[in-house]
């Protein structure tokens, strides 16, 4: 096979945490759940966004939520904004339903308490690349749960618009003549979509929208 298309094949991580022994373990998570991944190691925010230029985007992101540089209203939307289809997970102390709610509001696909263990974190890292809403916190009561239950997606004029285009079984390319915009942002709103909603697919992204009254008129 062309080395061109194995390097588009191969799947990146990049892991983001300012001690070296959680970023190591980290990295040796990523290699376990995405056999021959390439993964980059960083100790800033900086060099997470240096690290994700380089090459391939990544799959996904994992990162501490307090080291240099994380802004989380600041930094987590430019991350989703320049890489809409990764998938985010924040891994940190903190345990706050404020801080966590902000945290999944600004860009994030999961969150994991560093008290967990192993076996729970692969899961909920696991999860999380199936198309999963994770929030995986150091109890194991029902608050994990509700709070990703009641935390509701945040979403932009656009992606409402776009809602709304599903919800009548408008097609990729109807979307984008009606709108203006390319197939390939039609898709990329429709991916953030899924995300925002935790579902997999347009039929249960609508259907979810409806539940939650994201739908004009509903």
């Amino acid at each position: 096979m062309d080395t061109k298309v194995l390097q588009r094949q191969r799947k990146k991580a990049v892991v983001g945490d300012d001690h070296p022994l959680f970023r190591d373990a980290l990295g040796q998570l990523a290699e376990a759940l995405i056999p021959c991944a390439e993964i980059g190691l960083a100790e800033s925010m900086g060099e997470v966004f240096e690290l994700a230029e380089q090459g391939a985007p990544p799959d996904i992101f994992l990162l501490d939520l307090m080291f240099p540089g994380m802004d989380i209203p600041v930094t987590l939307p430019e991350l989703r904004k320049q890489y809409p289809l990764a998938s985010i997970v924040l891994i940190s102390m903190v345990s706050d339903e404020p801080t966590i709610a902000l945290t999944m509001q600004s860009g994030g696909d999961g969150f994991i308490h560093k008290a967990v263990s192993r076996e729970r974190c692969i899961d909920a890292i696991s999860r999380v690349l199936a198309g999963e809403y994770v929030i995986e916190r150091e109890d194991l009561d029902a608050a994990s749960d509700a709070l990703a239950e009641n935390l509701g997606p945040t979403l932009t004029a656009r992606q409402r618009v776009v809602l709304d285009m599903l919800a009548t079984n408008a097609s990729n390319k109807l979307i984008a003549r009606e709108l203006g915009i390319s197939h390939l942002t039609v898709r990329l709103h429709v991916s953030a979509l899924l995300r925002a909603l935790g579902v997999a697919n347009r039929k249960d992204a609508v259907a979810k929208a409806n539940a939650l009254g994201l739908l004009s008129g509903g």
